[in-house]
């Protein structure tokens, strides 16, 4: 696991060293240069949005509007869907029966009543999304107080480190800081976790122009 020590480091930064890494020593698979099981660290994302100006690439936008975790009336596949009206079915002796759960509301009211608790975990993920084509890359992510401060750990099982990562990243840090502001505690640690890290193959000259550039 490449677990660099950018604890301090903008979104951009993390980017520009996770591209040349994978540049470097990337491998081969399909379309893309990949390196698995990445770790990186922030302190605070969100405090670096400025930094973020002309990383929007046709790709981003998608990426950035997937990430709003807004409902949408056309889909229950969205991030909203899975965080706020997640669907379980329930079978009792009675029969079975659709139950749909608010996990940040849940999760919310479980870090009121025990700060401490460390079975506060996302789930976007379903079982037969291993069948689909589009599934979310964002697949969990675990909320803790330690010391005042939420902590969150998120896995992305998938991330095209040029188009995606800036917004991934984003976008569930956005998640932290509300949630925090509900909780009445600091932002803490950010961490992510990437399974497969990868950028494709045709946007490699795209890439080496943005590094050259912003070295």
């Amino acid at each position: 696991m490449y677990s660099p020590d950018n604890s301090y480091k903008t979104i951009r930064k993390a980017q520009r060293e996770l591209l040349q890494l994978i540049l470097d020593e990337g491998e081969e698979v399909e379309e893309t240069l990949e390196i698995t099981n990445i770790s990186v660290c922030f302190i605070n994302p969100c405090l670096y949005l400025e930094d973020l100006d002309n990383l929007v690439t046709p790709i981003a936008q998608k990426h950035m509007s997937q990430m709003m975790i807004e409902k949408n009336c056309k889909s229950d596949k969205t991030h909203y869907e899975r965080l706020h009206i997640f669907k379980v079915d329930i079978y009792d002796n009675n029969g079975d029966h659709t139950h749909y759960i608010d996990q940040i509301e849940e999760i919310i009211k479980k870090l009121q009543e025990n700060p401490l608790s460390k079975r506060c975990v996302l789930t976007l993920w379903s079982p037969e999304d291993c069948n689909d084509k589009y599934a979310t890359s964002w697949v969990f992510s675990q909320l803790f107080i330690r010391n005042n401060k939420l902590i969150m750990t998120n896995y992305f099982r998938s991330c095209d480190l040029y188009n995606a990562f800036p917004w991934n990243v984003l976008g569930t840090a956005k998640l932290q800081k509300e949630i925090s502001q509900e909780l009445g505690v600091e932002v803490g640690e950010f961490i992510v976790y990437i399974g497969s890290c990868h950028i494709y193959k045709n946007n490699l000259n795209r890439i080496k122009e943005y590094l050259e550039l912003n070295k």
